[in-house]
């Protein structure tokens, strides 16, 4: 059920991995996300029924560091999304790598708490989500796809970097040269 527009265009997808505990700020557990599920259910069901390939840093089926391979998918790719649930550092790390390297399509996505968002993201549109009922499902899916959609069709600056510095930061790519044996 893919769509044609999109075609040849990659997501690569910031979030933890597997069952997590997410703490309030005194350390004590409030709830544990199963991220795989918040993967499959929402992002790469919204991002494939695009027509776009979607992939997270574990499915990448390469041996090596891990660290090349989540660069190389951050920059590579035409879209990004970005769950911040956990507050994990590593997530914000390699949004705050996102943002330095492109200036759009990061749709950034949360599930609905009462902790506070660290100051450097309060102004970020982000997509805040519930896994309690197929219509709060859908609702998310609805929007993370309005979001890629408008992203992509108009290529607005979503990178807080370029929106401060976008006359002043330019990312280029190398060209590689291909060599037959």
């Amino acid at each position: 059920m893919g769509n044609d527009k999109y075609a040849g265009k990659k997501c690569f997808v910031i979030m933890p991995f597997g069952k997590k505990d997410i703490l309030d700020s005194k350390g004590i557990v409030v709830e544990t996300v199963d991220f795989d599920r918040v993967y499959h259910e929402i992002i790469k069901n919204t991002v494939e029924e695009l027509g776009v390939e979607c992939e997270r840093c574990d499915e990448i089926p390469e041996a090596g560091s891990i660290h090349k391979k989540m660069f190389r998918g951050i920059f590579e790719a035409d879209i990004a999304v970005v769950d911040i649930t956990s507050l994990n550092p590593n997530v914000f790390y390699e949004l705050g790598v996102r943002h330095a390297l492109r200036k759009y399509v990061t749709v950034v996505i949360g599930k609905m708490s009462d902790q506070p968002l660290p100051f450097n993201i309060r102004g970020l549109d982000i997509t805040m989500y519930s896994m309690n009922s197929a219509d709060s499902i859908e609702t998310t899916r609805k929007r993370i796809r309005d979001l890629i959609q408008n992203g992509l069709d108009k290529e607005n600056i979503d990178s807080i970097v370029h929106d401060a510095l976008d006359d002043e930061v330019k990312i280029e790519r190398k060209s590689k040269t291909i060599r037959s044996q």
